[in-house]
C-alpha cells in the first residue's frame, strides 16, 4: 500500500470564545479524512506539566464542516459531554471513519476513556466514504469549520 500524504495544521483558539469558525480551513487537494483534536494551549507550545496527547472535550456542542453548501456529514456531530454522556456517535466515528468498523481492528479506545482525554473525531471526506482504501480526490474545496464550546474551559486551559 503506497504511503499517503500526512499534514498536520493547527488552529488557535481565542479564550473567552464560545463559537468559532475557521474559514478556508482546507483550500486546495482535500484530504481522503480529517482527525480533529484540541489540547490547551500551553500543553501544545510544550510546557512539560501538560499532556500535548490529552485531547480533551472542552464540552463540543456542535461540529461539522462546509464544502460549498454541502454539510460534512450531512448531520452535524451534536455530542453532550455531561451526565448524559451523549457522546456515541463521535466515538463511533473513530471506528467507521477510520475503517475499523465490521473489522477485526481495535482503536484501543473504551467508550468511558473517550471523553477523558481520547476526544478525537475522524471525518472521512471521500464522495463515496472509502477514506480506508484507494482513493484520491483531485479536485478543490474550501472547507469551513465550526466549533462551539463553553467559555469555561478555555479559561482554565
Amino acid at each position: 500500500m503506497p504511503l499517503r500524504r500526512t499534514e498536520v495544521k493547527s488552529f488557535a483558539l481565542s479564550s473567552g470564545m464560545q463559537s468559532i469558525t475557521i474559514p478556508n480551513a482546507f483550500i486546495g487537494l482535500v484530504p481522503a479524512r480529517l482527525i480533529m483534536g484540541m489540547v490547551s494551549n500551553t500543553a501544545y507550545n510544550g510546557d512539560f506539566s501538560n499532556n500535548p496527547f490529552n485531547f480533551k472535550h472542552y464540552d463540543l456542542s456542535y461540529l461539522c464542516l462546509l464544502d460549498g453548501n454541502r454539510m460534512i456529514p450531512s448531520k452535524p456531530y451534536q455530542p453532550k459531554f455531561d451526565t448524559s454522556n451523549s457522546y456515541s456517535r463521535c466515538y463511533m466515528s473513530l471506528f467507521t471513519d477510520l475503517g475499523r468498523y465490521h473489522k477485526d481492528q481495535d482503536i484501543n479506545i473504551s467508550y468511558s476513556e473517550y471523553k477523558d482525554g481520547y476526544t478525537l473525531l475522524a471525518i472521512d471526506l471521500t464522495p463515496d466514504l472509502s477514506a480506508d482504501g484507494m482513493h484520491d480526490s483531485s479536485y478543490e474545496i474550501r472547507i469551513w469549520l465550526w466549533i462551539f464550546a463553553l467559555v469555561r474551559h478555555y479559561r482554565n486551559g
